[in-house]
């Protein structure tokens, strides 16, 4: 799989070259702004290709990751998905009052999921933006063998 990353100039342009002949995928991120992508572009030989991305400001989401008891946990990565779309937002690592915020979302209800190595996994639901998510973690085991 072909990769190229770039940075715009003054006037928002960012040329990505040489790129051999090939469909990609191109996606355009700034903080403060909600990702954006647009699939399945199509590059000829010795051809030139302009994608216009128009950035949208982007909006939080923000709640809290406890384990099974009620208690606060550090350290487990939250992530989610837009309903309807299933478009991915940015990850993060929650706080030690267990607090995660995710940043740079366009609106609307997400699917949460959060896991952390030794307290498990599970699902929540929030709207950005918005406070108050909460994803209350299952527990975990160990697998050997």
């Amino acid at each position: 799989m072909n990769h190229r990353s770039g940075t715009t100039d003054g006037e928002g342009n960012c040329r990505l070259s040489p790129l051999p002949s090939d469909r990609y995928n191109v996606m355009a991120q700034a903080s403060g702004f909600r990702t954006m992508g647009v699939s399945r572009v199509i590059v000829a030989s010795g051809a030139t290709r302009t994608v216009r991305m128009e950035m949208q400001p982007g909006v939080s989401l923000s709640g809290t990751v406890t384990d099974m008891n009620g208690n606060p946990v550090e350290g487990a990565v939250v992530g989610g998905f837009h309903m309807g779309s299933f478009s991915s937002g940015v990850s993060a690592t929650t706080a030690a009052d267990g607090s995660f915020t995710l940043d740079d979302l366009r609106e609307g209800t997400y699917m949460l999921f959060g896991y952390h190595d030794e307290l498990g996994q599970a699902q929540g639901r929030g709207t950005a933006p918005g406070v108050g998510a909460s994803i209350k973690l299952t527990g975990g085991g160990t697998l050997k063998g």
